[in-house]
């Protein structure tokens, strides 16, 4: 619980020590809100019972917790609140699919624009997937009108990869098929699944110089946006974003903010 509360004051990039034994003193005087399992209506009975930083939330008995919010929603919050946590910490599993989706603002119908905010997309996804040695066999596009309905379709590539300049065709096909309407686009996003992880087995006895060049390439670019930041480089279709979105050093300034940092 303490780890977990003190990773949003490291944010970002930043670090914070709570020593052992320190871990109540730590979260007392922060407002209950910041305390795991505090949601709005948490919040608000709190309020009303007067209780607003988790020092005095650590103050009330159990029995009336566990009366207020249920037996066991009750003994977690008086738990955490002293700083105890007794569910075990399990280990990350392996992830079954990497995704990212923005909406747009302002709605568009611009084709031109969602086809390049889906290589943008693209490109997040697969340098996450690089970053962690994984390939991906699935593409999935999901869209979104901005009058409500929504669909999603996916298509698996004869051998998992973890470039974007691959991906690409296949996502453009996938769109062909969904905006059929002219209504403007509310959302739209992608996902990459079927995870492999490990080297690319070995291929032919002699490689395809270009697909070679493109892995060159792709090499490059992620030494240089993680040395000076994502928005060291607008690449590919990407390009058609530039005067459309603003852009920080962690690339476009998007209304999803996984993105935007």
């Amino acid at each position: 619980t303490v780890a977990r509360v003190a990773t949003v004051f490291a944010k970002p990039g930043g670090v914070v020590v709570v020593p052992p034994g320190t871990g109540a003193l730590f979260l007392a005087p922060l407002p209950v809100r910041r305390l795991p399992g505090v949601g709005p209506a948490a919040e608000a009975l709190l309020h009303r019972l007067g209780v607003r930083t988790v020092g005095e939330l650590a103050k009330i008995p159990r029995w009336l917790l566990e009366r207020t919010f249920g037996e066991a929603a009750g003994g977690r919050l008086s738990e955490r609140a002293r700083a105890l946590d007794v569910e075990p910490v399990r280990p990350a599993r392996e992830p079954r699919s990497v995704s990212r989706e923005t909406s747009f603002t302002p709605e568009t119908a611009d084709r031109r624009e969602v086809e390049a905010m889906l290589f943008y997309l693209l490109e997040r996804a697969a340098a996450a997937l690089r970053r962690e040695g994984r390939r991906a066999r699935t593409v999935s596009v999901k869209i979104r009108y901005a009058d409500g309905p929504g669909d999603a379709r996916s298509r698996t590539l004869d051998h998992p990869t973890d470039q974007e300049r691959e991906f690409f065709p296949v996502a453009r096909a996938l769109l062909d098929a969904l905006f059929t309407r002219r209504v403007r686009l509310k959302l739209a996003g992608v996902a990459l699944s079927g995870i492999v992880t490990g080297e690319e087995p070995q291929g032919d006895l002699f490689p395809d110089p270009a697909r070679q060049r493109l892995l060159r390439l792709t090499e490059g670019l992620d030494r240089i946006r993680e040395r000076y930041g994502f928005a060291a480089v607008t690449a590919g279709r990407s390009i058609e974003l530039l005067g459309r979105y603003a852009q920080s050093e962690n690339g476009f300034v998007l209304k999803t903010p996984s993105l935007t940092r």
